[in-house]
């Protein structure tokens, strides 16, 4: 508002403003303070890491429940039990002769090679791809979590971080949440474990992630063209402040015009009225004119009657009248005359 700080210059500036638009001035200062407190100053975005997620054909692997082979003689008693998970953990602590589970001396090789039966090559790789499908998720989720609070921590254009470091907290619950059911699946192949596929706090997050380098984004093009930058806010606020006013603009302008119109007729009056005593002034100018004649006149006669020595008698205009008088000296009057003619010498 540098120059028009004035109110006739503040006036005639709106007024000349033609555009206007239905703006939040407010939102406009917000963005002249921010550009102006960010003058020579850009920020980095914040990073976006890969979204941890388990693929559908990871999905349907957790999802398979592991059974027992048909291969060994012990399977039907295995199902009938529903204890597969807890003979395949104790055969992690077979080493001699003794049973891991009774703790007697009932092992020998023939029963080892029953039981390994019981969870044939395809069962272990199975195991394997659950074993790898908990591995590559957790290192997924925990370089997701550490990568976006390191972003945030060093991004200085963020100053409420604790509302984003909540958000990942939210995110990392459901990350923990299906790495446990991975790990229970893990435990206990044979049963059937549910995972969280939706994590309504990651969208959350990555919408707010988004808004954020979006807001970056466009602060840093406007500090590489501050110039042209204040120009642009300083248009949309003459175009606001335009449309703020425009009701009392229009009414003032209609008022002038009013104005101009009676002012323009009472000049129209007054050049009649001058021209009136223009007239007038050229009427009174000739009859003094003529006034001025008969005065001359009268002198000359009275001069012309002492040159002829009649001297007891002069001729008078008898004021406020278009007489004339012969008159004595003393005064008497002694004929009138209406009309004084003059004659033409010959």
């Amino acid at each position: 508002m540098v120059g028009f700080l004035q109110k006739a210059t503040f006036f005639q500036r709106v007024s000349q403003q033609i555009d206007m638009e239905d703006t939040d001035t407010l939102n406009l200062t917000f963005e002249y303070g921010k550009l102006k407190d960010n003058k020579n100053t850009t920020y980095d975005t914040i990073v976006m890491p890969p979204i941890p997620k388990l693929s559908d054909e990871q999905i349907n692997i957790l999802s398979l429940s592991l059974t027992a082979s048909g291969d060994s003689y012990l399977s039907v008693l295995i199902d009938k039990l529903g204890n597969a998970d807890w003979i395949r953990t104790g055969l992690e602590y077979i080493e001699d002769e003794h049973c891991p589970f009774c703790q007697e001396k009932t092992i020998n090789e023939h029963f080892k090679s029953e039981v390994k039966k019981i969870f044939d090559d395809s069962y272990d790789q199975t195991i394997h791809e659950i074993t790898k499908i908990y591995t590559t998720y957790k290192e997924a989720t925990h370089n997701y979590v550490d990568a976006i609070k390191a972003s945030v921590s060093s991004n200085s254009y963020i100053t409420d971080k604790n509302e984003i470091f909540n958000i990942v907290d939210d995110c990392n619950v459901i990350f923990q949440s299906n790495l446990k059911s991975i790990q229970e699946k893990l435990d206990k192949p044979s049963q059937c474990i549910d995972f969280v596929i939706e994590n309504p706090s990651l969208y959350i997050l990555i919408q707010k992630i988004e808004n954020y380098n979006s807001e970056i984004h466009e602060i840093n093009l406007k500090v590489n063209n501050y110039d042209v930058s204040v120009n642009e806010l300083k248009t949309k606020l003459w175009r606001a402040i335009r449309f703020i006013c425009n009701d009392l603009i229009e009414t003032y302008s209609k008022q002038l015009l009013d104005l101009n119109a009676e002012r323009e007729n009472i000049l129209s009056k007054n050049r009649g009225v001058l021209d009136d005593i223009e007239k007038l002034s050229s009427e009174v100018i000739s009859l003094s004119q003529k006034v001025s004649n008969i005065d001359e006149t009268i002198r000359k006669i009275n001069r012309t009657l002492k040159s002829l020595g009649i001297v007891h008698f002069k001729l008078k205009k008898k004021e406020e009248s278009d007489f004339f008088q012969i008159c004595r000296d003393n005064g008497i009057e002694i004929i009138f005359i209406k009309h004084l003619v003059k004659v033409k010498k010959p």
